[in-house]
């Protein structure tokens, strides 16, 4: 809407209606008369086409201003529109959030319970390595102290260096076998 054609319609109009007011007439009317102007003005009523053209001047604010409030209404509907759809999506935003935190909560839990269950698993299978180790010990031990115990009196005579040599030798490799079990537990 261009309110300066109205307002130049307006004028046009007011000017048809009255034309003595018209601007060509006017420059005139005070070149030939001067003094009686000022009086003219003093004595003159307010004309019919002043009041049609402040109605019109009324009628066209009016107009305007109610297209202000049709315009401010629209705009007031989208704002409330556009709150209304970024709360929800700050709503939907924060609901994701709480749902993305309490998964990463659950899926930590479950890690570390597998991590609990294969540490335990290792447990079980270092103490059964390391019980296994001492009874492996424990027979070597046996064997060389069993190998060590035979009585030279049932021996004869000429083997009796020739056993303590091979018993010694026996004896070397199980105090080997042992050093090395031992170094593996």
């Amino acid at each position: 809407m261009d309110t300066s054609e109205d307002h130049k319609s307006l004028k046009n109009k007011g000017s048809e209606h009255c034309p003595e007011e018209s601007v060509a007439v006017r420059p005139k009317m005070e070149a030939t008369t001067p003094q009686n102007s000022g009086k003219a003005a003093e004595k003159t009523p307010a004309k019919p086409c002043d009041i049609e053209i402040y109605e019109k001047k009324i009628r066209l604010l009016e107009k305007q201003r109610m297209d202000v409030l049709e315009v401010n209404k629209q705009w007031d509907i989208q704002w409330n529109s556009m709150r209304s759809q970024s709360e929800q999506k700050i709503t939907d935003l924060r609901q994701r959030l709480a749902e993305s935190q309490k998964t990463v909560l659950e899926l930590e839990a479950e890690r570390e319970q597998r991590q609990r269950d294969y540490d335990k698993k290792l447990l079980k299978q270092r103490e059964y390595q390391e019980k296994e180790i001492q009874r492996r010990l424990n027979r070597a031990l046996e064997e060389a102290l069993n190998l060590h115990t035979p009585s030279s009196s049932q021996q004869p005579p000429g083997q009796s260096n020739f056993a303590d040599a091979a018993n010694n030798l026996k004896k070397q490799e199980l105090l080997t076998q042992i050093a090395v079990l031992k170094e593996q537990v």
